[in-house]
């Protein structure tokens, strides 16, 4: 948890979906932008990657604002195509009414005004 005089950041870490988001949303929340690692994941890791519909989840209990997805682009690390954390987050994200970032690699995001998510990653894919 990062708190600053006006903002409040949130940075999983290398985690799997557990209950104590809820407890951390109730004594820090709301929080501004939660930097959630939504790949590598598999059957074999849940406590150590969460699905992107856990980093939804988790999202939803810290009381987050901007969800930004983290650790999903920069190399194939698990046996998931290398587009699908993004792909299946965004789907999440939008039934579950969550406001999303998906910055391209480098781009910086003002959390006033993200960029719209475009599926940049789809084109490359």
């Amino acid at each position: 948890m990062l708190t600053g005089s006006s903002r409040r950041v949130f940075y999983t870490g290398d985690t799997g979906y557990f209950d104590g988001y809820e407890a951390i949303g109730t004594r820090y929340g709301p929080i501004d932008v939660t930097l959630m690692q939504v790949g590598a994941y598999g059957v074999a890791w849940p406590d150590i990657h969460m699905t992107p519909e856990d980093a939804v989840v988790a999202h939803g209990k810290l009381r987050g604002g901007l969800l930004i997805p983290l650790h999903w682009c920069t190399f194939n690390l698990a046996f998931h195509d290398w587009a699908e954390p993004a792909d299946r987050l965004w789907r999440e994200a939008k039934a579950a009414d969550v406001a999303l970032a998906v910055p391209r690699p480098g781009e910086r995001v003002d959390v006033d005004d993200p960029p719209i998510v475009d599926g940049w990653w789809q084109a490359i894919a």
